[in-house]
């Protein structure tokens, strides 16, 4: 099951939430916009950290199952662990997109979302959320 952090740091994907928003409000208990989770703390030094890293487009062409939940894999990836590295985390960069106890609903629900993959997006800022309340954002 998905654990909701109490602060975290993601990178917004508002494209995804046409394709992924209906399926997330039932099935994501941490109620933000679609993003990929990149920390579950904050460093202080976070605006220089994105500072680092200048924007870059990607996809998210792969939808994927892993212990319960139902991600979307972004692609290339590297950027992604390379931010997770800077923020000195150790999550999987993915966009979350649904929990279920029961494997045969998100097995249906991964492929109605393979009618809307891939998806083009593009990474520039960051967000940070104490709970589900945006708290702010830095640019890439």
């Amino acid at each position: 099951m998905r654990v909701i952090p109490e602060q975290a740091v993601v990178m917004p994907v508002g494209v995804a939430e046409r394709a992924v928003g209906d399926l997330r409000e039932r099935y994501d208990p941490w109620h933000i916009p679609a993003s990929i989770l990149l920390a579950t703390w904050v460093p202080d030094d976070l605006a220089e950290v994105a500072a680092r890293f200048s924007p870059f487009g990607f996809k998210l062409a792969t939808a994927a199952t892993r212990d319960g939940n139902l991600v979307l894999v972004p692609d290339p990836i590297e950027p992604f662990r390379d931010l997770v590295e800077a923020l000195e985390s150790q999550v999987e960069p993915e966009l979350f997109v649904a929990t279920h106890d029961n494997p045969a609903t998100l097995d249906t629900t991964r492929m109605i979302l393979k009618s809307v993959l891939p998806i083009e997006a593009y990474a520039a800022e960051l967000s940070v959320y104490e709970g589900t309340t945006l708290v702010r954002t830095v640019p890439l």
